[in-house]
């Protein structure tokens, strides 16, 4: 099992993460790692995000609150989307994905396609604040994203 402090924590920039394996899986993993490839600023962050459940609480409220906000208004808009409990949608607009994704860059909005993981119409998009997902909302109503 893999684990990261990127989201929940807010640690992103700081790259860390760690892993829960069996012995032999562990010893792969270590010969496999970069030396020095953890700084002790994100060894230190993580030990304080590990004892800041307040933190951790108020992220995952605030996930899922924000990931229904998206849903719904996806849905309003006539775009599907998969249900979700991660700090992701996969998103199923009746346009190409690829296309659409390079569209809503143009309004600074940022999201994966996901092609590549199986999934050739659809794409991820992140939760974000209130006013991230507005944007993202606003944007792919003008996109006119749920036209086939």
């Amino acid at each position: 099992m893999l684990r990261t402090f990127s989201k929940i924590h807010g640690l992103a920039g700081l790259r860390i993460g760690y892993a829960l394996a069996d012995p032999e899986i562990a010893r792969d993993i270590e010969r496999a790692r970069a030396p020095y490839s953890v700084s002790i600023v994100a060894q230190e962050a993580a030990l304080a995000a590990l004892g800041d459940r307040r933190h951790a609480g108020r992220s995952q409220r605030h996930n899922l609150r924000e990931l229904r906000f998206l849903a719904r208004g996806l849905e309003r808009i006539g775009v599907a989307s998969t249900p979700s409990v991660a700090n992701f949608l996969l998103v199923h607009p009746r346009t190409d994905p690829e296309s659409l994704a390079r569209r809503l860059l143009l309004d600074g909005v940022l999201v994966r396609p996901m092609g590549s993981f199986g999934f050739p119409r659809a794409f991820r998009v992140t939760v974000g604040t209130r006013p991230e997902n507005l944007r993202f909302l606003r944007a792919m109503r003008a996109l006119g994203s749920n036209r086939a």
